[in-house]
């Protein structure tokens, strides 16, 4: 894209991606799909990467959309930002076998935390289905930002949520209860078995971060090894998001 935020790369649709993805050397790795700064004239809709050897999509700045994403199988994290991208992204199934990270990884700059524009994509309508041998359902760090709305997040071993490094919290804003807009989460449902990973060091806790917006719970939703909605997630009321 350039210096053009709405630059074209083209389309990416009905495509299914497997058996990708290779390891060169540790950091150093090729994705199932990389939107290496990506503009938003791009259109990506309707896209599987399955049994990928390392991240299913990442995003590396830009402001590219995408929706209707379904990840499976994927041998390191599912949806992976960094390098300030600000796009949309909706619609998504994301389902872990015994291998993989992350649901999300979610950075805005490793050598400058702070450095603009800050990522801060939109996010929407998204459920992820962990392992028992899988790690955290959405890591939010280096400074990252992200408005999340309408998700689901079940079953992931060591946790559901993880927020990392004083540059991700000052940025959200000065206090759990005192939030910026920069870092948010609403409509949403957790059910891992530890739901919040709270740290010596984080700024306020997650989970009064997560308890003090709108329309968040955590309880069973009987999705542990389905997407398929269940009684509990369909009683919650969704969430609009306005970007």
């Amino acid at each position: 894209g350039g210096n053009n935020p709405a630059d074209s790369s083209g389309n990416l649709n009905y495509l299914q991606l497997k058996y990708a993805g290779f390891e060169i050397t540790p950091d150093n790795e090729l994705n199932g799909i990389a939107f290496q700064g990506v503009g938003n004239g791009t259109l990506v809709d309707y896209v599987q990467v399955h049994n990928n050897s390392d991240d299913g999509v990442e995003f590396f700045g830009g402001t590219v959309d995408a929706k209707h994403i379904y990840l499976t199988g994927n041998g390191d994290d599912n949806v992976d930002w960094t390098k300030g991208w600000t796009g949309r992204l909706q619609h998504v199934i994301v389902v872990q076998t015994d291998r993989g990270d992350q649901g999300i990884e979610a950075d805005n700059n490793s050598s400058n935390r702070d450095s603009l524009p800050r990522a801060k994509p939109v996010i929407a309508n998204v459920t992820m289905i962990g392992n028992s041998n899988t790690d955290t359902g959405i890591l939010l760090r280096e400074g990252t930002g992200a408005n999340l709305s309408n998700m689901v997040v079940v079953g992931f071993a060591d946790d559901c949520i993880d927020i990392d490094h004083s540059a991700t919290f000052i940025a959200a804003g000065s206090s759990a209860t005192n939030l910026n807009g920069t870092l948010t989460m609403t409509n949403s449902v957790v059910n891992c078995p530890l739901n919040y990973r709270e740290e010596a060091g984080d700024l306020f806790t997650i989970q009064a971060w997560f308890e003090g917006q709108t329309g968040n719970v955590a309880l069973e939703t009987g999705m542990q090894s389905s997407y398929i909605n269940s009684a509990a997630v369909n009683a919650r009321a969704a969430a609009i998001p306005t970007d």
